[in-house]
């Protein structure tokens, strides 16, 4: 009897219990219920989570083996490119004659780069020539930040260049005191020289804080933008 009394009293206190439980989760808002559920469906899934993580635990596994087969050839890296920016407008650089040689050596001898970038922002096609403005501090450089990138159609027919609507001045330095002497010392080490045109048009800018209204920009245009590159490349 007393054994029996004993297990009536546990049965009620584990009644008490879960009604006090159900009544105060009751008076909880629905928020509280399922961050409360939450919290308790994390704490009985914990021990089952960390115990099947340790089954892909990487210590827990082999040492991978990677062999090298030198008799299969994929991609070959036959040198390496570089950008036209290397401080060469004596404008701005008035001593690049001083370390020229010097920078263009280990370019091409220490680091065996062989090739260069020659950029051409889209505002190159143009009656004014925005670089030039900017050199000689007629407009500011927030201006140029503007125009940079605007276009200027040559003509009205994409078949005919008017080279006069092409402003290249600043690709012709970069060529003159850039591409041809790195052009001469990798070709002197026997190697074959590549440049690669890089068309550049953030033609959002045009639009920016500050920029007047009215600029355009006409490369959508797929056989102007063809006639931008050809007279680029001319």
């Amino acid at each position: 009897m007393p054994k029996l009394l004993s297990i009536q009293l546990y049965n009620n206190r584990e009644k008490r219990f879960f009604l006090k439980t159900w009544n105060f989760f009751k008076r909880l808002d629905s928020f509280t219920r399922l961050m409360l559920i939450t919290f308790i469906l994390f704490i009985l899934t914990t021990p089952f989570i960390v115990g099947n993580l340790q089954v892909f635990n990487p210590k827990a596994q082999t040492a991978a083996t990677i062999t090298l087969d030198s008799s299969t050839t994929f991609q070959t890296i036959t040198g390496w490119v570089a950008g036209e920016q290397a401080a060469h407008d004596e404008h701005w650089f008035p001593d690049w004659p001083l370390y020229k040689n010097t920078l263009l050596d280990q370019a091409v001898n220490d680091l065996g780069i062989n090739s260069m970038i020659l950029s051409f922002p889209s505002g190159k096609e143009n009656t004014r020539d925005f670089d030039a403005e900017f050199k000689a501090g007629t407009i500011t450089n927030a201006e140029n930040r503007c125009f940079r990138y605007s276009t200027v159609n040559d003509n009205a027919d994409p078949n005919s260049i008017n080279m006069a609507g092409f402003q290249f001045d600043e690709q012709d330095i970069t060529i003159e005191q850039l591409i041809l002497p790195m052009k001469q010392r990798v070709e002197a080490n026997g190697e074959k020289f590549h440049l690669n045109l890089l068309y550049i048009a953030f033609d959002k800018q045009i639009t920016g804080s500050g920029c007047p209204g009215g600029l355009q920009y006409h490369h959508t245009d797929a056989q102007e933008y063809a006639e931008f590159i050809l007279a680029a490349s001319l």
